[in-house]
């Protein structure tokens, strides 16, 4: 991926972290009960979601002031405490959800709602990608809760508001790589 420019390497990894939080919801969907495996699958989307974050982050740090960067901050402690908690909740321990859930969803909701904000204020990105950063949490939330006759809502082993995330990573990681792909070289947002 040395040959890829930041804007391709965001889009790419934004694409596999909407594919990955698609599947993970789709099977939730599928699920007749909260399932062990599913609590597994979810290590993929958070990886792919902070490798997104973090190339995405480089499109625009330099428009960042302190507010952006204390966001992005909290969004990443954020996702380095569910990566660290997830494996251990997948084996079946119940002794990190107290910081999973809701240290670490908490941390992640407000990190990704202010790190929205201050993408829109930063105008390096288009503004929907920052709404949508913004709300992702609670798009999530909201979806998660509409699926609920379907998939009843579970402390582990349910992710299908995850199709939330899915979508979002998808509209973010198309249009970056759309983009990126129609520039020239020479105007490509950073090379690696």
């Amino acid at each position: 991926m040395n040959g890829l420019s930041v804007s391709r390497k965001a889009g790419l990894f934004a694409l596999f972290a909407g594919v990955s939080w698609m599947v993970l919801g789709i099977a939730s969907l599928l699920a007749d009960n909260p399932e062990r495996y599913l609590d597994a699958l979810m290590f993929a989307p958070l990886l792919f979601t902070s490798l997104a974050f973090l190339t995405l982050h480089r499109l625009q740090q330099s428009a960042f002031g302190r507010f952006g960067i204390a966001a992005y901050r909290l969004s990443i402690a954020s996702l380095v405490l569910l990566l660290v908690c997830q494996p251990v909740l997948a084996a079946g321990s119940d002794r990190l959800n107290w910081l999973a859930f809701p240290v670490a969803a908490v941390a992640w909701f407000f990190g990704f709602l202010l790190y929205g904000v201050a993408t829109i204020k930063a105008k390096a990105l288009p503004a929907w990608m920052g709404a949508a950063i913004a709300f992702s949490e609670l798009f999530t939330t909201l979806l998660g809760i509409a699926f609920s006759p379907i998939s009843p809502l579970a402390d582990h082993g349910d992710y299908s508001g995850a199709t939330g995330h899915g979508l979002i990573w998808l509209a973010i990681g198309y249009t970056l790589w759309t983009t990126a792909a129609r520039s020239t070289p020479a105007t490509a947002a950073g090379t690696a």
